[in-house]
């Protein structure tokens, strides 16, 4: 199903931002 399909990847581009920011927060800190 393209729409299950479509929901992960927006959960794990979500994730990914979520971590990335961390990260930048992290390193900066």
């Amino acid at each position: 199903d393209l729409e299950g399909v479509a929901d992960i990847s927006a959960t794990h581009i979500a994730e990914a931002i979520q971590y990335r920011s961390l990260d930048r927060e992290g390193w900066l800190g």
